[in-house]
């Protein structure tokens, strides 16, 4: 894989696009997914239950037709937990310590991918607000989500910019760092620009929306919602018991 080509794989892992049947959940059941993803990955207590919920986290995007998509957010986690994984061992850390850690990067990455490419800003926000979350902070929140996606792209842009123009990255870190700054100094004065640009549009249009207002979306619960769901947490309940079990059954058996 080309060093250009894995960041296009990372923007397109964060962008949501409506299709498949996973972006036609209920948001409420896909942000309850990924709190339970979330909760699976702390109470998990081996690497092997961690290496089970990333399989399974693998095997719901390849099921959701988004597998080619999640390439990204995949290439970019093994990465990092490659690194995590050496920097553990190299800190006196045993392997599958160490190993459990890398896993656990790898599900982060995995299910923050999911959760961008099947849920769109704006359900998001609704179900924010629908759960008492201040206006403030829930646009905040929303907006931070929605301009990922254009911020990678626009790295993209900038470096691809810079490159034409003889842009050579050292490997040494302290040269490094000074030969991104014609990287970075583009990249937040672009990012400036588009945030004061918002704030101007808003004022515009007088944008303010009144707390308790619940937006014009409505939402059911569905059948495949509640299937969803409850498959999730009979198999994250399973993950966790499973190896209690392993150790209660002889005993039974006897």
């Amino acid at each position: 894989m080309s060093a250009r080509r894995a960041p296009e794989l990372l923007v397109e892992s964060l962008t949501y696009r409506p299709s498949g049947w996973a972006t036609r959940l209920n948001p409420g059941v896909k942000l309850a997914f990924a709190a339970e993803a979330v909760a699976l990955t702390f109470m998990a207590g081996s690497w092997i239950q961690e290496a089970a919920l990333l399989a399974g986290l693998i095997a719901l995007a390849a099921g959701s037709g988004l597998m080619r998509r999640m390439a990204g957010a995949l290439t970019m986690g093994s990465s990092f937990s490659a690194i995590i994984f050496v920097l553990d061992i190299l800190g006196g850390s045993p392997i599958t310590s160490s190993l459990m850690s890398a896993l656990e990067f790898a599900n982060f990455m995995s299910y923050a991918s999911l959760l961008f490419m099947i849920t769109s800003p704006e359900e998001i926000d609704d179900v924010m607000r629908r759960v008492g979350m201040p206006p403030e902070i829930s646009f905040v929140l929303t907006a931070a989500v929605r301009f990922v996606p254009v911020v990678l792209r626009d790295a993209l842009s900038i470096y691809d910019a810079q490159r034409a123009r003889g842009l050579r990255l050292s490997r040494n870190p302290v040269k490094l760092l000074r030969s991104s700054m014609p990287l970075l100094v583009p990249l937040v004065v672009t990012s400036l620009r588009r945030s004061e640009g918002l704030a101007e549009a808003m004022e515009a249009r007088g944008y303010m929306r009144p707390r308790g207002s619940e937006g014009i979306r409505e939402y059911s619960f569905r059948r495949a919602d509640a299937m969803f769901i409850s498959a999730f947490t009979a198999l994250g309940a399973l993950l966790l018991v499973a190896p209690s079990m392993a150790d209660v059954l002889p005993l039974i058996i006897r």
